[in-house]
């Protein structure tokens, strides 16, 4: 049987001859009831006080679960960051590669150009010199003859005219 603490206090008893004090019974059930009634109340405050920290429990857990599941999911893209970082730097390096090559390529093009540029200058520079010589002596041997070698003597070792396509040809094929 359980008992509240109203039956506890409207408890009654019969009466006999050598009871006891219905004062004292009385005063000691109402004191009784007191204290059922503090325990009841304090065991109600523990269920609740137990049944909030099992829902915090729950909801700390819960919040626990998600922590470790964008733990999971932030290293997943962090990997897929680096992964593409990784793919993306072999890129650049084999672009770098190519036009390192292709540098190099015109570096090697341009000092064939220059050298063919530098022979041809120095082929233009002999024939205009062998040219003023020859003007030189064709004015010499003009001052007795009027007609002798002047312009005829400058064709002949006239020098080749340098064209752009000789420096296209020449510098292998820009």
């Amino acid at each position: 049987m359980k008992l509240t603490p109203l039956d506890v206090e409207n408890a009654r008893f019969d009466r006999s001859v050598a009871g006891y004090a219905p004062k004292q019974v009385r005063q000691f059930l109402a004191d009784v009831a007191d204290e059922l009634e503090t325990a009841r109340r304090e065991a109600a405050e523990a269920r609740d006080a137990l049944e909030a920290r099992d829902a915090r429990i729950e909801e700390l857990r819960s919040v626990e679960r998600e922590l470790r599941e964008a733990i999971v999911s932030a290293e997943r893209v962090g990997e897929q960051v680096k992964a593409n970082a990784e793919a993306e730097a072999a890129l650049v390096r084999e672009r770098a590669a190519l036009e390192r090559r292709e540098a190099e390529a015109d570096v090697a093009r341009l000092r064939r150009l220059e050298g063919t540029i530098r022979e041809r200058l120095r082929g233009m520079l002999q024939a205009f010199e062998r040219s003023l010589d020859l003007d030189v002596a064709a004015e010499g041997d003009a001052e007795g003859d009027p007609d002798a070698g002047g312009a005829e003597a400058r064709d002949a070792t006239a020098p080749e005219a340098l064209r752009p396509e000789d420096l296209h040809d020449a510098g292998g094929g820009a």
